[in-house]
């Protein structure tokens, strides 16, 4: 999909609006990231990662030996955030040009994933309902592994009933 479909744009003064409205939410985000359990050395997916705020941010918790793969269909706005990540020297951000409904992001496992706004602009959002079977294993606790079933049972039954939903 082009640029020009952005309902709000792609250009500077956008860019620095969702930099604003980012900061805004921050906090939340972090808060959020925190209580899903992302921490360093895993891997999250930034699903409409736009020009990649969260990404840079989430970059800074999953460290060097993590990822951060940024999906986001707008070449202007990947361009901004791989900018920034090599003005940073952050390399474990993977920057993915791709619209997250035509594209198969295949069955790698991700610790985690973020999407915040994508699904406020879409059509159809049963389009996306194939992201619910992504393969994202849930951290593993001292009181999640003592439950009955290991954590790597309980992670597959969470995939087999997303992927059935």
């Amino acid at each position: 999909m082009a640029d020009v479909d952005y309902v709000l744009g792609t250009h500077d003064a956008e860019i620095a609006r969702l930099g604003m409205q980012h900061r805004v939410w921050r906090s939340r985000a972090i808060d959020a990231w925190q209580r899903a359990g992302i921490q360093q050395g895993q891997t999250v997916v930034d699903l409409g990662a736009g020009p990649g705020f969260a990404s840079l941010d989430l970059a800074a918790i999953v460290g060097g030996s993590g990822r951060v793969i940024a999906v986001e269909r707008s070449e202007r706005l990947l361009s901004v955030l791989t900018q920034a990540a090599c003005s940073r020297s952050l390399r474990q951000i993977e920057p993915v040009l791709a619209d997250v409904v035509t594209t198969d992001l295949g069955t790698e496992v991700a610790d985690g994933l973020w999407c915040r706004w994508v699904l406020c602009f879409v059509t159809d959002p049963t389009e996306y309902s194939g992201l619910l079977a992504l393969p994202i294993e849930p951290p593993v606790t001292s009181e999640s592994a003592g439950e009955g079933a290991s954590a790597s049972e309980s992670s597959a039954s969470r995939r087999s009933m997303a992927a059935a939903s």
